[in-house]
């Protein structure tokens, strides 16, 4: 670990590690059971961390995925977070744990250094009484006490930044990005949809289109594969997100979709193609023998 930044890397996926000193808590509601604190210091249970404290296996990890989009090919843009498992130094009382990022003058210390220590924390962040001292400590007004060292990894999925699982060592954290990693990166960006989708007079007129529109400015290429009776697309410019499209072409995708209905593409085509943008798949082929 150099300058609090987790050394790790995983090749060809987007991993990247951050800073603890730039991570938030994650507030949850209280359970019932468990005492207000004096703190802001919230319950997070077993099925929101991702895992018991001291199981460093995949169990419990959230492996939620949507299926707004079938495009989606799950987590991408690997987050890991190195962050401290705290209880409130209370007499007599019994509170939830908390997670806290340490303050960036104590990040170089090791796990061993900190697993069991006292320290003094606030909303986001916390130092070990033990260790090194700053000026940011002076805003860490509360006592507690440091059961473990978690690594919190994240993922998005479909747009959205979610927590997997929490993991006890940035190796063990590693070997599991690694495995929802790819070598390019990417699970696939080429899909073969079913025709089934479309009216049969629509498809008639999908493959006529291929063969005539102009789609030079519809973001998309149009291809015959006449010996398969498929049709192919070559999506330019993806995602099809609107920040991304105002960026490179300076009109949303209201605007985008638009245009291509006006070119004579049928809605249904229109709305399987978007989703395909927003995926950020490349090339998507439509023929009756795919599977539904």
């Amino acid at each position: 670990m150099q300058n609090g930044v987790l050394d790790a890397h995983a090749t060809g996926s987007r991993f990247r590690c951050k800073s603890t000193s730039q991570q938030g808590s994650r507030h949850t509601s209280q359970s019932s059971s468990s005492k207000s604190e004096p703190t802001a210091c919230l319950s997070l249970h077993t099925t929101q961390r991702g895992r018991p404290l001291g199981d460093s296996s995949l169990r419990g990890c959230l492996m939620t995925h949507s299926r707004s989009n079938p495009f989606f090919r799950g987590y991408q843009n690997f987050l890991l977070t190195r962050e401290l498992m705290i209880t409130p130094d209370v007499a007599g009382e019994v509170y939830e744990p908390c997670y806290r990022s340490l303050i960036s003058h104590q990040e170089s210390l090791q796990d061993w250094q900190l697993i069991g220590k006292e320290c003094v924390y606030n909303d986001t962040h916390a130092a070990a009484i033990n260790g090194p001292s700053s000026p940011e400590t002076e805003a860490l007004t509360n006592q507690g006490f440091i059961h473990t060292v978690v690594y919190s990894l994240h993922g998005e999925n479909n747009g959205t930044s979610q927590q997997i699982c929490d993991l006890g060592s940035a190796e063990v954290a590693q070997v599991l990005i690694n495995q929802l990693s790819f070598e390019t990166g990417f699970y696939s960006r080429v899909f073969e949809v079913t025709s089934a989708h479309l009216p049969d007079e629509e498809w008639d007129e999908l493959q006529h289109l291929v063969e005539h529109a102009d789609t030079t400015q519809l973001m998309f290429e149009c291809f015959a594969l006449p010996d398969s009776d498929a049709v192919g697309f070559k999506l330019i410019g993806t995602p099809w997100t609107d920040k991304h499209l105002n960026a490179i072409l300076g009109f949303d995708l209201s605007t985008l979709q638009a245009r291509q209905a006006e070119e004579g593409f049928p809605e249904e085509f229109i709305r399987v193609l978007t989703l395909a943008g927003q995926a950020d798949v490349r090339v998507r082929s439509s023929t009756p023998t795919a599977a539904d």
